[in-house]
């Protein structure tokens, strides 16, 4: 059950700009905290700092596909 709930609680962060208390409320949650230490327990990362690696990684691919598609078109 716990996987499920980290496996949204990521998609949700990726994904949305949903604020870590409606995140953690979204997967079943009653306490912020709870589940900010089960996320970083899980994962690695807080959920704010998961969230920025994934926005970061998601832009850095934006950028490559668009370099991609103008190197292509030349």
């Amino acid at each position: 059950m716990m996987d499920i709930r980290m496996r949204k609680a990521k998609e949700l962060l990726a994904g949305s700009d949903m604020l870590i208390r409606d995140v953690s409320g979204a997967v079943g949650y009653t306490n912020v905290n709870s589940f900010v230490r089960i996320f970083k327990k899980s994962t690695g990362f807080t959920p704010g700092e998961y969230r920025e690696r994934e926005q970061a990684s998601l832009r850095e691919a934006d950028g490559a596909n668009e370099t991609d598609e103008v190197d292509g078109a030349e």
